[in-house]
């Protein structure tokens, strides 16, 4: 049965055909020839060319000249920086020689991979290497060595760091600056089956206590796409991903104990984890029982007394890897709701200006939505790039549980007009049956940005109806029909302090798809930017909100609420080895869980955060969070609830290859029982876990962890858990 999708869609989508067809026009790049060299280079070869700046190495051409992004979009960088690249048969080399005035200013912590500090110095190697200016790869390194990689997508623009890699970095301090030698296999990226490629390149380098990001060639602010930007690098012939085949299999085991039941030990686990490259741009991808025993837990949100659903990031690896392909404007996919997987496959890759993907996961645990039992999630994915920017997609889906399947049929793509303006849209029909429908209905969205040096404006549209299902994404709302918008300027006064100021306005408004108001909100904010980097923000929000019975279960019948709030954000990086956020509001709220029999009454809430991160020492870093909601009776000024959460991790990285986390976490609720029937409690957690990760699927992981429950009602939960994980990727 097809989803279905009613006589606007097709109208949206002839609009947007029109409008992708005009591309936008082509930005100035510039040009660098990579040669093939005889001899892999050595980070030695680069340090003694620091001290020198004379001859070359190993035969490898140089790039200078970065220009900054930011503080001073066009500005050259204020340290001199040199590129190297070169390339042989297994690798392409990027060797980053850079200057620093103030050497032991430089900021490099020793961390475990991926978990580079927003503060530390760092460089990186982008490339693009289907140059369609869709996707790019990242490979990331800070003054220590440590590694970060991740894609970038640019019809999302935002970087996916789940991507991991194997690939070599080294780096030195030098009594000038730094040096950092990074060694990309060619079996570690995709590009196309030909004999000379031709690839998007960045080269990038961070100095965060000047609040610095330059790039070579120029990245502007002013140009709303990242990757039309991009140089080319060209010279690359004959090359190949050469491994074809990756084979990771595991083993884990658990022991259990419980202040409640009897202790046992569970039965070890085994699974394997595969992935085949095709014609070095295609990817498939297989899993059998995926274990996910070393994921972190989820960072702390407050919870208690919210209208919709919160979003959890997806952490665990097998869906996380390729992530960007299957994302839509609507989130169609949102794979948390797989709780269980058994057996998995996908495939991900590109021909021309064409891109598939698709995903089959047979769930043994999906949850408590309509259907119960096991569920199979499908779901495929094709785009075909039109004109610079832009690019057409379709999206099908089906999750079939029982006699219950959610089908899902969509068309979406993104525009450019001039240098300035992107686009982003999407239809999409649902239809939920058993045999016969039982809920059906379309959901739209578009999305347009106006990028700029000086002034930023967005605007977002949705339209949904009350049949649209999406039970494998995130859609917590539907009948509704909603316009945000956000204008932002920014003044950057010529000061060495003060980097930029000014006004920011966001509106927001809602209705139900019959025209009644739903929620409206205006927010003008004001925000101060500062070097180090630190920046303040003050703003305020008059709002009021409309509980409809069908969104809220204690709610029996229309009820319009203020939702007024005003508030801090404080953010401060001018310490070395030291940085915290705090941020403060004040305002209207409702107490969306009152006593059996009663209407949700207003009240008055308070909410603050606090966030630091300390390096303590070379390899010793410690991040604590605090997060805090309390909600009190407007009448009677009684306290109905009051959440708070701590968390503190601490890192103990004794090399780059061997660490230790430690996370602690206490969530404790107190609430008064005669105004709400939320039962004080609070959740004791502690986690452990060794980790000597040599690459990407070639790592040992042992952890232990406990959970304690106390519950005013309930009995009080104690448990243990022990498990040990040992990977190794086999390459063919």
């Amino acid at each position: 049965m097809m989803p279905n999708l009613d006589r606007s869609t097709i109208i949206l989508s002839i609009v947007a055909l029109a409008v992708a067809a005009f591309p936008a026009p082509a930005e100035a790049t510039e040009t660098v020839t990579v040669p093939y060299v005889h001899h892999p280079p050595v980070l030695h070869d680069f340090v003694g060319l620091q001290q020198t700046m004379e001859g070359h190495a190993a035969g490898m051409v140089f790039v200078e000249g970065l220009v900054q992004r930011t503080p001073v979009d066009g500005a050259p960088i204020s340290e001199r920086t040199r590129v190297y690249l070169g390339y042989d048969d297994d690798n392409i080399y990027a060797a980053f020689i850079c200057f620093d005035a103030d050497p032991a200013a430089i900021r490099g912590q020793l961390v475990g991979r991926e978990r580079l500090p927003d503060d530390d110095d760092n460089v990186a190697l982008q490339l693009d290497t289907f140059g369609d200016r869709k996707h790019a790869y990242t490979f990331q390194v800070n003054a220590a060595g440590v590694q970060r990689d991740g894609i970038w997508t640019e019809s999302a623009s935002t970087w996916d760091f789940s991507f991991d890699a194997i690939w070599q970095s080294d780096s030195a301090r030098t009594p000038y600056g730094y040096v950092v030698l990074i060694t990309v296999p060619l079996g570690s990226v995709r590009f196309p089956a030909r004999t000379e490629q031709t690839w998007g390149v960045f080269v990038m380098r961070e100095i965060p206590r000047k609040g610095e990001v330059a790039f070579w060639p120029a990245y502007s602010s002013r140009i709303a796409s990242r990757l039309s930007q991009a140089g080319t690098l060209a010279g690359l012939r004959n090359v190949t991903s050469g491994r074809s085949l990756q084979l990771t299999p595991y083993a884990s085991a658990q022991v259990l104990e419980n202040g409640t039941s009897a202790s046992g030990v569970d039965r070890p686990q085994a699974g394997l984890d595969a992935k085949w490259v095709i014609r070095n741009s295609y990817v498939v991808d297989a899993t059998i029982n995926p274990d996910f025993s070393q994921v972190e837990s989820d960072e702390p949100q407050v919870v208690v007394n919210e209208r919709f659903e919160k979003v959890f990031p997806e952490k665990r690896f097998f869906f996380l890897e390729n992530a960007a392909y299957f994302q839509t404007p609507i989130p169609l996919l949102f794979t948390r709701r797989i709780a269980d997987p058994q057996v998995g496959m996908r495939i991900t890759g590109k021909q021309g200006p064409y891109g598939v993907a698709a995903l089959v996961v047979d769930d043994d645990a999906p949850g408590s939505m309509v259907g119960g039992g096991r569920a199979v999630t499908a779901v495929a994915r094709g785009t075909r790039n039109v004109g610079r920017d832009g690019f057409l997609g379709i999206f099908v889906s089906t999750r079939e549980r029982g006699e219950h399947s959610n089908r899902l049929f969509g068309v979406d793509g993104r525009f450019a007009v001039g240098t300035n303006w992107t686009g982003t849209w999407q239809a999409v029909g649902s239809t939920l049956s058993d045999g016969r429908v039982l809920a059906a209905g379309p959901a739209y969205t578009a999305h347009v940005t106006r990028s700029g040096r000086s002034l930023t404006y967005a605007a977002t549209w949705h339209d949904r109806s009350a049949g649209f299902r999406a039970d494998a994404g995130f859609v917590p709302r539907t009948d509704f029909r909603s316009v945000d918008q956000v204008l932002t300027y920014r003044f950057r006064p010529a000061g060495r302090r003060l980097v930029a100021w000014g006004p920011d306005v966001s509106v927001a408004q809602v209705w139900d798809r019959s025209g009644m108001r739903l929620d409206a909100a205006v927010t003008p904010r004001l925000t101060f930017e500062w070097t180090g980097p630190v920046t303040l923000a003050l703003f305020h929000s008059s709002a009021v909100e409309r509980l409809r019975p069908t969104e809220i279960d204690t709610v029996t019948r229309t009820l319009d609420t203020d939702a007024d709030q005003s508030g801090v954000e404080l953010v401060f990086n001018r310490i070395q080895r030291f940085v915290w956020s705090a941020s403060l509001s004040r305002g209207n709220s409702i107490n969306l869980r009152p006593p059996e029999g009663s209407e949700p009454q207003p009240g008055d809430a308070v909410e603050g955060s606090a966030t630091a991160s300390a390096r303590l020492a070379r390899g010793v870093m410690v991040d604590a969070t605090f997060l805090s909601r309390r909600l009190r009776d407007r009448a009677s000024r009684a306290s109905i609830l009051a959440n708070r959460i701590w968390r503190m991790k601490t890192t103990f990285q004794f090399t780059r290859d061997l660490g230790v986390r430690l996370i602690v976490q206490r969530d404790s609720l107190t609430t008064d029982a005669a105004m709400t029937p939320l039962r004080s409690r609070a959740l004791l957690t502690g986690d452990l876990l060794v980790t000597y990760l040599v690459a990407p699927g070639r790592a040992l992981f042992v952890g232990l962890s406990r959970h304690e429950h106390q519950h005013a009602v309930d009995p009080s939960y104690r448990g243990w858990q022990l498990f040990m994980k040992l990977s190794y990727t086999i390459p063919r």
